[in-house]
């Protein structure tokens, strides 16, 4: 929340197109995330404990964007984003990473309720 780009979402400063921005990159992270974690359950049953198809994230993005116009096919990765989607994509074998990072993400979404008052308000 600190950083620049947080801090003025959580503020509700964040212009209309560094938020569509930061949306799009947050799509391509989380449909490898939402892919690797798929190929993970599906090799794993016990991962399958605990990761469910709801707690998915790229459809719910995929719909924002489209709210805002956005075609999803067209998107380029930031080098910030490429650098993680490749992250991602080495930990493909160590389902025990991928829960981590899945894990976080779903910590993220707790904060996001406050968020999202704040953005609808912006």
């Amino acid at each position: 929340e600190r950083q620049e780009t947080p801090g003025s979402l959580i503020k509700g400063t964040m212009p209309k197109d560094g938020y569509i921005g930061m949306l799009e990159q947050q799509l391509l992270i989380n449909t490898t995330l939402d892919a690797t974690l798929r190929d993970a359950v599906k090799a794993d049953p016990r991962v399958s404990e605990l990761v469910l198809e709801e707690q998915m994230l790229s459809p719910y993005i995929a719909e924002d964007l489209a709210f805002f116009g956005i075609e999803t096919g067209s998107i380029d990765p930031t080098p910030g984003t490429t650098r993680f989607i490749e992250h991602i994509e080495s930990s493909r074998d160590n389902p025990l990473h991928l829960l981590g990072l899945h894990y976080v993400r779903l910590g993220a979404c707790n904060g996001n309720r406050f968020v999202a008052r704040v953005v609808r308000k912006a």
